[in-house]
């Protein structure tokens, strides 16, 4: 039997300011194998063109953050905080283009102070997982550094134990929950250093576009990118969550 393998990248967003809800987003980019070349050559044909028009360093990590306010030194001249706006914007259409890729969003916020970081993680997990039976497929997982200890821990618990309630009540045996273990994702996850990745940085810009999107500031109105999520309708997994009109699995 043919299958191929889906290369899922995942990062995450979270909110800091004290005056909004406190809010965690864990977005995943998936890309089929047969994809990779293709995607990486067009993302990497958009970072040349911002080379060309606005100076933007080929090799500088974009951190949506700290990209949007105007932190750090990303070019050779003066990039305007709209022109940052538009560039962010782009770089959300570049991806929407390319039909073949798909995005799943978690978004998650606290239940009297409980930190819910891991919890998106797991939720992520299952649905990357039945995003790929769905598919006959399997995934490889690819996230940012930093947290390598504990996400590992996760993955390698729901290969072994990993129960779902059922949406109906109870499974067929009668049960409320049953064991699916997330034996579609193959391996450990697998960390890259995001300023070494494309492909991570532009999944923290799609992260960041639900975390703004859901807890929008002053700043993000002016430049309309409270609405910058609506950019990636066309490869938002609505399947994901059937209480969403984007599919976003939320708490």
């Amino acid at each position: 039997m043919e299958f191929q393998v889906i290369f899922v990248y995942l990062d995450e967003s979270e909110e800091k300011i004290p005056h909004l809800q406190k809010r965690f987003v864990v977005s995943a980019l998936c890309v089929p194998e047969y994809t990779w070349l293709e995607t990486f050559r067009q993302i990497k044909e958009f970072r040349h063109r911002l080379k060309i028009d606005y100076g933007i360093f080929i090799r500088k990590e974009l951190h949506a953050t700290d990209f949007l306010v105007g932190r750090g030194v990303i070019s050779d001249r003066m990039v305007t905080k709209y022109e940052r706006s538009f560039i962010y914007q782009n770089s959300l259409l570049l991806l929407n283009s390319m039909d073949w890729l798909s995005v799943i969003n978690v978004s998650l916020t606290p239940i009297e102070g409980r930190v819910l970081e891991y919890e998106a993680i797991e939720r992520m997990f299952n649905r990357i997982h039945r995003a790929v039976i769905e598919l006959d497929d399997y995934a490889l997982l690819i996230f940012d550094e930093g947290k390598e200890k504990q996400i590992t821990k996760i993955a390698r618990k729901m290969h072994v134990f990993n129960k779902i309630p059922s949406m109906y009540g109870s499974w067929q045996n009668g049960s409320r929950s049953k064991n699916i273990t997330i034996d579609r994702i193959l391996e450990d996850p697998f960390f890259k250093p995001s300023a070494s990745s494309y492909f991570i940085q532009l999944v923290d810009f799609i992260a960041y576009s639900l975390l703004r999107h859901d807890n929008p500031t002053t700043r993000i109105k002016e430049y309309g990118l409270h609405k910058a999520f609506y950019l990636l309708s066309d490869i938002l997994n609505t399947k994901a969550s059937r209480y969403d009109d984007f599919g976003v699995v939320r708490k």
